[in-house]
C-alpha cells in the first residue's frame, strides 16, 4: 500500500491530515475496483495539489448537499475520515475517488488505512464521490441510505 506524509491543511483543523491518521491514499487492486466501480481502471497517485483540489470540491459538495437537507444538521465534514484513490477513467481523465465515513475513535481497527470502508446503509455517516481534477468538478455523489 502506498503511504506518504502529506499535509492537507489549508486552514488548521479544517482538512484531514495523512500524518494524523484521519486520511489515507489507497491502492485498490482489481478485485476491489470491480466491487466499487464495476470495472478496472489504471491507477495513479494523486499529488498534493490533486488532493487539495479534491478537498475543496468535496467541501463545496458537502456544504451544498447539507443545505439541501441531504446531511443531518449535526454532521460536519471535519468529522469524516477520508480514503482517496486515484484512477484514470475511460476518457483519460484523472479522477480522485473520495470515500468518507465517520469512524469510532475508540476503535483500534486500522484496516481502513489499507482497505476501502464499504458498508450497506449507515446513512449519512458514509458517503463517497468522484472528483475530476483536470476539470475541477465533482460528480457521482453516493450517500448511504439515500435513493
Amino acid at each position: 500500500m502506498i503511504f506518504f506524509v502529506l499535509t492537507l491543511c489549508a486552514q488548521k483543523g479544517s482538512r484531514p491530515d495523512l500524518r494524523k491518521g484521519n486520511a489515507t491514499i489507497l491502492n485498490l487492486d482489481s478485485s476491489w475496483q470491480r466491487i466499487i466501480f464495476g470495472q478496472i481502471y489504471n491507477a495513479w497517485k494523486p499529488s498534493k495539489e490533486d488532493i487539495l483540489v479534491s478537498e475543496n470540491l468535496l467541501s463545496e459538495c458537502f456544504n451544498r448537499e447539507k443545505s439541501l437537507g441531504h446531511f443531518s444538521g449535526n454532521r460536519f465534514l471535519i468529522n469524516y475520515t477520508r480514503q482517496y484513490f486515484g484512477f484514470i477513467d475511460n476518457k483519460g481523465n484523472k479522477i480522485v475517488w473520495i470515500n468518507c465515513f465517520i469512524r469510532n475513535d475508540a476503535s483500534k481497527d486500522n484496516t481502513w488505512k489499507t482497505f476501502p470502508t464499504v458498508v450497506d446503509d449507515g446513512g449519512d455517516c458514509f458517503f463517497n464521490l468522484k472528483v475530476d481534477t483536470g476539470k475541477r468538478q465533482y460528480y457521482d455523489l453516493q450517500i448511504n441510505g439515500h435513493v
